[in-house]
């Protein structure tokens, strides 16, 4: 579960994490990983160590959740 200091720093943050994104969508890492790999949005790093841009992150989820109830 997010803490507060945690929350505020997502929202400042540049690049975040695969198990950020995963808590910002409600899905799991694995989910997250998935759409890293079919190259859905960008992402920086190497290996375990991915992030992915947040706005980029976040727009691309807001234009799938169209039409989800």
């Amino acid at each position: 579960m997010l803490q507060e200091k945690d929350t505020v720093s997502l929202e400042i943050k540049e690049y975040i994490s695969r198990q950020e994104a995963a808590e910002l969508a409600g899905v799991s890492v694995s989910t997250v990983t998935k759409w890293m790999q079919s190259g859905e949005f960008q992402c920086v790093g190497a290996g375990k160590v991915l992030r992915v841009h947040r706005q980029q992150f976040l727009n691309w989820l807001n234009e799938h959740r169209e039409g989800v109830i």
